[in-house]
């Protein structure tokens, strides 16, 4: 395989950066290609790992895969906002990315010779990509690592939400014996705000389940009731679908947000979308046996946009 770094400028001028992996050589001609979309944490870190892994594998097949940052995130230029996690997290999930991913598409049209791309995208980009794949022509497919299910409340800090907190919560507990933890506790170097934050969120949670079993409510209801579904990826995956792509969702079952993106699935996603769960894997797949099986469902939704017939033209 090659890897080589690439720049080009999008529509209004901004240079974005990155990656090509492509095959030394193919035995057949592919007109096919991917673009791989990382999570964006605070704004301008892209992490491209497993990427990269997925990249390889793909070129062994001959495929070219681009790694290549959208306006604002890691090394390419652009405006992005300067703000709480919570903010930046609902930029992206307002579809701000996906106009610099679309121009990402017709550049490896241009100057790959590429005549459909799909989209690999994990987390915040996997709302880029399967938007993306939802408006533009050539994209052919999205394949979905974790999408975030629920959009934040105005004003509500991540950490407030009762599952968040129950994790930061655990790890409390479990260092509650490490003397490093108790002597920066004592000496002023803890985030006592986040802690605060945290035995606060227990603590309603706590009582809330208490008011509600003394009143007959099942646990069930109380966590329906106050969810924030995000119904514009939902939307997405529905245009994609009726256009003839193909989307795939994949989630890892020690995601934290497992519980709120199945319900999310089950009630609104379309039947055509399937939803795949690996076992003992988190949200970062940062075990072998996550990765190993990422990659082999990577490869198999591979094969199924081979098989399918070109999709429909859509509205560009």
């Amino acid at each position: 395989m090659r890897k080589r770094p690439v720049r080009f400028e999008d529509r209004y001028g901004k240079t974005l950066k990155g990656v090509v992996v492509e095959p030394d050589s193919s035995p057949v001609e592919r007109d096919l290609g991917f673009v791989y979309l990382p999570g964006v944490v605070m704004g301008v870190t892209a992490v491209h790992a497993i990427g990269l892994k997925l990249a390889d594998r793909l070129s062994e097949l001959g495929y070219t895969t681009a790694l290549i940052d959208p306006p604002g995130v890691g090394e390419s230029e652009g405006d992005f906002p300067a703000g709480t996690h919570e903010e930046v997290s609902e930029f992206v999930v307002e579809g701000n990315l996906v106009q610099g991913c679309m121009d990402i598409v017709d550049w490896m049209k241009s100057e790959l010779g590429l005549h459909r791309v799909a989209f690999i995208g994990h987390c915040g980009g996997a709302l880029t990509g399967a938007e993306c794949a939802a408006r533009h022509d050539s994209v052919t497919g999205a394949f979905m690592i974790c999408p975030p299910p629920l959009r934040g409340k105005k004003g509500e800090m991540e950490i407030e939400r009762p599952e968040i907190a129950e994790q930061y919560f655990k790890g409390y507990v479990a260092r509650a014996f490490d003397a490093s933890r108790w002597k920066r506790l004592f000496t002023g170097e803890s985030d006592y705000r986040t802690m605060l934050t945290v035995m606060r969120t227990k603590a309603k949670g706590f009582i809330k389940s208490k008011l509600g079993h003394r009143s007959g409510d099942t646990g069930d209801k109380e966590h329906a009731d106050d969810r924030r579904f995000n119904m514009l990826v939902v939307e997405a995956m529905k245009r994609s679908v009726e256009q003839g792509k193909k989307v795939t969702v994949i989630f890892g079952d020690k995601d934290i947000e497992i519980h709120n993106y199945r319900d999310l699935h089950r009630m609104y996603v379309d039947s055509r979308v399937p939803l795949i769960v690996i076992e003992d894997t988190s949200h970062g797949f940062t075990t072998a046996n996550g990765q190993t099986r990422l990659i082999e469902l990577a490869l198999q939704f591979t094969e199924q946009l081979e098989g399918q017939a070109a999709p429909p033209k859509s509205a560009h």
